[in-house]
């Protein structure tokens, strides 16, 4: 058992409870502190707790489970602890018979906190997370890898390393989702351009869900594989498959329904290609849309037409934006705005980012809430130059005024996830550990 410094439960009162878990905002973070290398009968584990947005820096007490995880995976020792509403609560165990290879927070779940690990658990999990044979246990892991990328932490492609390794033997739905969204943001926010390159994250994960779908008979996991497959194309190796998979051409994966969805998201990659041709792309659009006349196919159309839009019709549908008089619903406008601003347009969209920061407050002053929201958001540079952008989203700030209480907040919001990958990034270019 152990001997806790602060462990148990008298002295509880309902009120300050009250006062801190339902009347004030914000949620705390806790992330173990021990001596890996320890062998004592009375080594002492920390709960270090610190608030997760320093905006709302309230401690809290938190009953949870503490478990110890052997060298092979297992879980051979778990404590009920309480951790005081302080920075920090102390514990002590006994390592001199048996240490743990690594430690868990919040085991199974007890308590609402956001969940880090300390760099020798971390590093145990990465290269042990297929030992894990609870399926709740491995999803808290996961969770906590995902916590850890977007706090400069762990780096994206030692994230993506585990996901390569370890998601074919993610079976339930829901974990498999969890885990391929973290993925997909990872990718898209961060990891560094230059590593998605020389570790050939894309074409790994592409090959990984590809072998996923072969053998894949589930009609709920492939369903869910297929639409993660398909984002993750992004080379024209890649482009060639998913072509003759909409053209029927492709035995092996027969058995994955291709419904009316899936060949719209699938024409999303196809019209990014170089290699094949714009007549091509517009036959498979065409008969796309004679297999489908609902108001998706009509919005999928609009992005895939602005997607491989010339010059001169890039101009007109910029301009387009600022129509106060246009009777296109919000949402068609939306889809102009992702096919415009398409990964595929990066180079061509960099002459259009500094008349967006300067119309930002504009579209805000002029066009609803809405229009607006879209407007910031998928029109944004895609760029990494992270100050650079800071600074321009900053000045916008500095000019807006209380009136604009809405575009204050988005501007924030930016300036905030910019920082938080700006840091990402750097860490991941002199953190990554393992080369996949």
């Amino acid at each position: 058992g152990a001997l806790e410094e602060a462990g148990s439960d008298q002295g509880f009162q309902a009120q300050p409870w009250k006062a801190s878990w339902l009347q004030t905002a914000g949620v705390n973070e806790c992330i173990p502190e021990w001596n890996p290398l320890g062998r004592s009968a009375q080594e002492k584990v920390v709960i270090r707790q610190t608030a997760a947005v320093p905006n709302y820096p309230t401690l809290r007490q938190h009953r949870l489970f503490l478990a110890f995880f052997d060298e092979e995976g297992r879980v051979y020792q778990k404590h009920n602890v309480l951790v005081k509403a302080q920075t920090e609560t102390a514990f002590y165990y006994d390592f001199s018979h048996k240490a743990p290879s690594a430690v868990l927070v919040n085991y199974g779940e007890q308590a609402f906190m956001k969940i880090l690990l300390d760099e020798k658990s971390r590093d145990f999990f990465l290269g042990n997370l297929a030992k894990i044979e609870e399926q709740h246990t491995r999803a808290i892991i996961w969770v906590a890898f995902w916590n850890m990328v977007r706090d400069a932490r762990l780096s994206g492609v030692d994230f993506i390393s585990v996901v390569t390794d370890n998601i074919s033997r993610e079976t339930d739905t829901s974990v498999l989702n969890l885990v391929l969204n973290y993925t997909t943001s990872t990718l898209e926010y961060y990891v560094p351009a230059e590593q998605i390159l020389q570790f050939n994250l894309r074409e790994k994960l592409f090959n990984v869900l590809k072998t996923m779908l072969i053998s894949e008979r589930s009609t709920h996991v492939t369903t869910l594989l297929k639409r993660f497959f398909i984002s993750f194309a992004k080379d024209e190796s890649a482009y060639s498959y998913l072509e003759q998979w909409i053209n029927g051409s492709l035995e092996e994966l027969n058995h994955v329904e291709l419904g009316l969805d899936t060949k719209w998201s699938i024409l999303v990659p196809i019209f990014r290609s170089l290699n094949i041709s714009l007549p091509r792309k517009y036959e498979l659009l065409r008969k796309q849309e004679t297999e489908d006349k609902s108001d998706f196919g009509k919005k999928m159309k609009l992005r895939l037409e602005a997607q491989v839009a010339d010059d001169t019709k890039r101009r007109e549908i910029w301009a387009s934006f600022f129509d106060k008089t246009s009777k296109q619903s919000v949402k068609d406008i939306a889809k102009v705005m992702e096919g415009f601003n398409d990964v595929s347009n990066s180079a061509k969209s960099e002459a259009i980012y500094p008349e967006y920061f300067r119309n930002l407050k504009r579209v805000y002053q002029e066009r609803d809430k809405e229009f607006g929201n879209e407007f910031f958001s998928l029109l944004s540079p895609l760029n990494d130059r992270f100050d650079e952008n800071i600074q321009l989203y900053q000045d916008v700030l500095q000019n807006t005024g209380e009136e604009l209480v809405w575009l204050k907040r988005k501007l924030q919001d930016q300036i905030d996830t910019l920082q938080r990958r700006k840091k990402a990034y750097q860490f991941a270019r002199t953190n990554t550990q393992r080369k996949i």
